[in-house]
């Protein structure tokens, strides 16, 4: 493969990856297609500005056998963002957790104070829940900021 330099519509410069040239038809695949595309000869040849890169490799290049696994590409990628990474997975719990605690609320509500009458324990867990609703809403915002 090698990559050409084209005009795009509209006059945009662009880069094309060349796969298959034959007498008739060129073969691209354009990236901001994300797909390969067969263009005639002609279409191709009014594109182009002339401009070819090819990627040869030096002296010094060594081929390898080695497939990395994608766990360990994605550790690799991953590690410079240890901190900001376990600080969203810590608020997703926390939001999650957060989340949860209504369906608790309405269950100790319908087990106690529904069956007991036990109205302080209503005002009790009434006011919990306004405070973690609260403290839902602050992390929901900070979440989108």
């Amino acid at each position: 493969p090698a990559i050409a330099h084209v005009i795009a519509d509209g006059g945009l410069h662009h880069f094309v990856v060349l796969y298959r040239v034959r007498k008739t038809s060129v073969t691209i695949m354009d990236p901001a297609i994300g797909r390969r595309v067969r263009l005639s000869t002609e279409a191709f040849r009014d594109m182009w500005t002339g401009v070819l890169l090819l990627l040869a490799p030096n002296d010094t290049f060594r081929p390898g056998n080695r497939q990395t696994p994608a766990w360990k590409r994605f550790r690799e990628l991953a590690r410079p963002h240890k901190a900001v990474l376990a600080q969203a997975l810590l608020g997703a719990a926390v939001y999650t957790l957060l989340g949860l605690s209504t369906s608790i609320y309405i269950q100790k509500i319908t087990d106690f104070v529904l069956v007991e009458g036990n109205l302080n324990l209503l005002n009790l867990l009434s006011i919990g829940m306004l405070l973690l609703l609260a403290l839902q809403v602050f992390i929901g915002v900070l979440k989108n900021l």
